[in-house]
């Protein structure tokens, strides 16, 4: 048995990671105004480099608020989802459009946490670097990447919009029987490219695979993808993704060792120029903890098909659900002028707030004679 049963509706994991969602969705929503203030308010030194942290965090603001709405639960080790949210009860096309926005969202907010990399890395480039870096055809280069990217996804999962009530039914059983859960969901989610329109074809298929997704067909927000249809492209995606953790730590070594050439050099003398260095390494981290760590082991539980991993994707997907706090308070604490500013209103309500108890010098508080000129 898979257990994916763990993750019915009402189960412990489900409610708790339901519970979980809401909070960071209440967090992100009360963050979210400040740290736009701050940073449309407060970057006058940073001048345009503002723009790059905005669009990281607009991407970032945006994919949790969906998460956070939505509430994808995947069925690992499937590729199987279906909606615990405001949406449960809607629909499977609701599910593969919030699927396309969600995935759509992911990939801007990496593309913006590559934007800023981008940028923080030349400033630490000879000159002559700086000149390539910085050309035309280098920008439209990652402008066309970035709509590749999103165009891909929306290739791969819109084919899923024709299915019928019926296919998504059964098609899933033949995967796992378990699924039984799942499928009277409203948001069942299931793509084959491969599908059959016979019902009982689809019953069947779906059935021989695992009993234990049965449960799960029903729903209308439930999804599934073949696992023998993509199993390339879910090898080629940890492949790339295991490749991108690789050239993280290559480039964060690499960014180390200029920082620290460009010090000694004095080319760094700046406490602002530090902070937003800084900054950038650690929304990378950030990054690839809490963006990229969930597919990356849902695709690899689907890869070798590893069991009972209902309850690590959970909380998998939770670490998704606080991302954005935990970026905006990164960078509250590492850019300095957002630092200066947060600690300004701090430090000022709790001047006025606090009180020394003890006896008053009176003198003090005596108003001072005036002086008499003769």
């Amino acid at each position: 048995m898979s257990g994916i049963s763990a993750l019915v509706p009402n189960s412990i994991l489900v409610k708790f990671y339901i519970s979980f969602s809401y909070i960071a969705l209440t967090v992100t929503l009360l963050l979210a105004p400040i740290v736009f203030y701050v940073i449309l308010t407060q970057s006058k030194q940073i001048g345009n480099f503002k723009w790059l942290i905005l669009n990281h965090t607009v991407w970032c603001f945006c994919q949790e608020v969906v998460l956070g709405i939505v509430k994808f639960v995947p069925l690992s080790p499937y590729t199987a989802v279906y909606q615990a949210g405001y949406f449960s009860e809607t629909n499977f096309q609701n599910s593969v459009i919030f699927v396309i926005i969600f995935l759509i969202l992911t990939i801007n907010s990496v593309m913006g946490v590559i934007m800023t990399m981008f940028t923080r890395y030349t400033v630490l480039f000879p000159a002559q670097w700086q000149q390539i870096v910085y050309r035309k055809e280098t920008y439209f280069l990652l402008f066309v990447s970035h709509i590749i990217f999103n165009t891909t996804v929306a290739v791969a999962v819109l084919p899923s919009l024709r299915f019928s009530k019926i296919e998504l039914y059964e098609e899933p059983m033949k995967a796992d029987p378990e699924f039984e859960n799942f499928v009277n969901l409203t948001s069942f989610f299931y793509m084959d490219y491969m599908i059959q329109s016979n019902y009982n074809e689809v019953y069947i298929n779906v059935i021989n695979k695992d009993r234990d997704l049965e449960p799960f067909v029903v729903e209308p927000s439930f999804g599934y993808i073949d696992k023998e249809t993509f199993i390339g492209a879910v090898y080629a995606t940890v492949i790339m993704i295991t490749f991108i953790y690789i050239a993280c730590g290559v480039v964060v070594t690499i960014f180390l060792y200029q920082v620290n050439i460009n010090y000694k050099k004095n080319n760094i003398i700046n406490k602002l120029q530090r902070s937003l260095t800084i900054n950038a390494l650690v929304q990378m981290f950030l990054f690839c903890i809490f963006l990229m760590l969930p597919p990356y082991f849902l695709l690899i539980f689907i890869c070798f098909n590893i069991e009972n991993t209902s309850a690590i994707m959970i909380i998998l997907v939770s670490m998704d659900c606080i991302h954005f706090p935990v970026d905006v308070l990164a960078t509250f604490y590492f850019v300095s002028p957002y630092k200066k500013f947060v600690r300004e209103i701090f430090g000022r309500r709790k001047t006025l707030v606090t009180v020394y108890p003890g006896k008053v010098n009176a003198s003090i508080l005596r108003t001072p004679k005036k002086s008499t000129t003769y």
